[in-house]
């Protein structure tokens, strides 16, 4: 089961599978946690566990809704998983504005 959990105004915590059977439920959620969060908003990926494509296009939309709501977001603990399909759709450099290390 994948879920998308507020954890407070400003952090939300993605866990499960990140794939195409299951990211669509996820868009208008995340949607919502973005408008209302107050101009920064961060998503916490420690608890996903496969990735596809779909991943990278939900993580795609919700930037451009941050984006158009002036909304500053960033993603912490980006699955290793995910790295490659961002190298083969030349998106490492879009993705490294909004990827957080952890300290």
């Amino acid at each position: 089961m994948t879920t998308l959990e507020s954890l407070s105004a400003n952090l939300a915590n993605v866990s499960g599978d990140m794939l195409a059977s299951t990211v669509v439920a996820l868009i208008e959620p995340g949607h919502e946690m973005i408008r209302s969060s107050g101009g920064e908003w961060c998503l916490d990926m420690s608890n996903v566990d496969r990735v596809s494509s779909a991943a990278v296009a939900l993580l795609l939309d919700w930037m451009r809704t941050a984006r158009q709501h002036d909304i500053h977001m960033t993603i912490r603990s980006v699955p290793e998983r995910l790295m490659p399909i961002l190298q083969v759709s030349d998106l490492e450099v879009l993705f490294a504005e909004v990827m957080v290390t952890d300290a």
